[in-house]
């Protein structure tokens, strides 16, 4: 299920420009807690001279079992893209929130569609426990 909307964590962020993006060749593991909101990726796009460009599309291919997924925008501190330390980049961030009281394993794919066709699918394994997720770095990106 996707539901608008939810909270933050440390992720991934893919941007536009550079060589076409492809399968993910190893599934990234995020750890994740009952009930809580955690982010497993967000994605950009910009232009070789630092300009922003359309939003990415996300599908997602395969649904959580056991639990649910948001999709939210934001954009990033300026300095966040090295390359272009002065901007704020436009993003989209992928939450799951498990299911009250589930433990366990859950694996969702999704696939982010640039603006000039290039797709990617990710694959990410959720290792859901009661042990404190790690604390986001300082300069985390909340959405």
């Amino acid at each position: 299920m996707i539901r608008p909307l939810s909270v933050l964590a440390v992720s991934t962020l893919i941007l536009a420009a550079g060589p076409a993006l492809a399968q993910d060749r190893q599934p990234r593991s995020v750890e994740a807690q009952p009930g809580k909101s955690q982010r497993l990726t967000m994605v950009g796009n910009v232009s070789q001279d630092c300009k922003p460009g359309a939003l990415p599309a996300i599908k997602l291919v395969q649904t959580p079992r056991n639990g649910s997924l948001t999709v939210r925008t934001g954009e990033t501190p300026a300095g966040q893209l090295k390359r272009c330390p002065a901007l704020k980049v436009p993003v989209l961030g992928v939450f799951y929130e498990a299911n009250a009281g589930f433990t366990g394993g859950d694996e969702v794919v999704i696939e982010v569609r640039q603006a000039d066709g290039k797709v990617q699918t990710q694959t990410i394994k959720i290792n859901v426990s009661n042990k404190p997720a790690a604390e986001p770095k300082s300069d985390a990106v909340e959405l």
